[in-house]
């Protein structure tokens, strides 16, 4: 496939849409209840400059991540890269991006969180030089 041209840009509360359409098409992504227009402009807000798109034309999304910290470490969820677009750098970018936002901001250490049995994922994270974690275990809660 010929590259073609991209705008990386901030993701805006506006991308909801677009964002959430590309992320369900996504077979890797997992999206919940609070995957919602007013849950992504929160996050946004508490996460400036550290979300973004891949626009193909300034119309269509190609890719998007969405980036944020807790203080000492960051944290990236939800990339993804449309696979008619996948192979040009668009993700690596996205997430060049998001990571020089957050240090920015004073964080030097990363998180992403992958489904065990999302091998394109784990192997893109291995390529870019990401260290699978492997003493570390993740609990969670939701609610009550």
């Amino acid at each position: 496939m010929k590259p073609v041209a991209i705008e990386i840009r901030a993701l805006h509360p506006d991308d909801f849409a677009a964002a959430n359409a590309l992320w369900d098409f996504m077979k890797g992504i997992v999206l919940r209840e609070d995957d919602n227009p007013e849950s992504f402009s929160r996050f946004l807000a508490r996460n400036p400059d550290c979300c973004y798109a891949a626009w193909l034309s300034n119309d269509l999304l190609v890719g998007a991540i969405m980036a944020g910290h807790d203080g000492r470490r960051g944290y990236l969820y939800h990339l993804a890269v449309d696979p008619g677009y996948r192979r040009q750098g668009i993700g690596r970018k996205l997430v060049e991006k998001s990571v020089s936002a957050l240090r920015a901001q004073g964080i030097s250490k990363f998180h992403v969180f992958v489904k065990r049995r999302n091998i394109a994922a784990a192997t893109f994270w291995k390529n870019l030089g990401w260290e699978l974690r492997k003493d570390i275990q993740l609990h969670s809660c939701s609610g009550s």
